[in-house]
């Protein structure tokens, strides 16, 4: 029970703080960003530039016919979010690394969806990178949150997957005594 409760409270945690920061970082951007044109931070590495995103990553499907953008792009990924934290909270046997790369994950999309119901239907984005034409799509924090979710459980799996790999190589190398 304390197990779960722990876990539960790391993924509120990591959940609030990564909309706490997107949210935040996206209304700095609307209050300082607009209109502004390229702000450079690192040279032409980094760079703020203030966009309003009415697709979904790289802009995908911003030009969908009403209601299918609606549904396409709020409220079937908000349906998602929801049963993937119901999933994340009933499954106890998620290690803490898998549910932290579930709860950025989560986090990030939350905050992108509040940003799609709150704004109609666009994300406010303001971060690029790259080197001269070499060059990310314009994103935002909870942008970031997603990647990282991502990069975190695609560690976990793919650690788990070298880790039974080995037991089973070990179980193929040991023999019983007598044969």
């Amino acid at each position: 029970m304390i197990k779960k409760l722990i876990k539960i409270l790391i993924l509120i945690i990591i959940i609030s703080m990564n909309i706490s920061c997107d949210q935040i970082s996206k209304g700095y951007a609307r209050e300082n960003l607009q209109g502004k044109g390229t702000i450079e931070v690192l040279g032409d590495f980094f760079v703020l530039v203030y966009a309003e995103n009415k697709g979904a990553f790289l802009s995908f499907g911003h030009n969908f016919p009403e209601p299918f953008k609606y549904i396409f792009l709020s409220l079937f990924p908000l349906i998602i979010l929801i049963l993937l934290t119901l999933i994340i909270l009933i499954n106890i046997k998620f290690n803490y690394f898998l549910s932290v790369g579930f709860s950025f994950l989560l986090g990030g999309g939350f905050s992108n969806i509040i940003d799609r119901f709150i704004y109609q239907g666009q994300v406010s984005d303001f971060m690029n990178i790259g080197i001269n034409q070499l060059r990310t799509g314009i994103f935002n924090f909870a942008d970031l949150s997603i990647l990282t979710g991502f990069f975190i459980i695609f560690f976990v799996f793919w650690r788990q997957e070298v880790i039974k790999r080995k037991k089973a190589a070990l179980k193929v190398n040991i023999k019983p005594s007598g044969e």
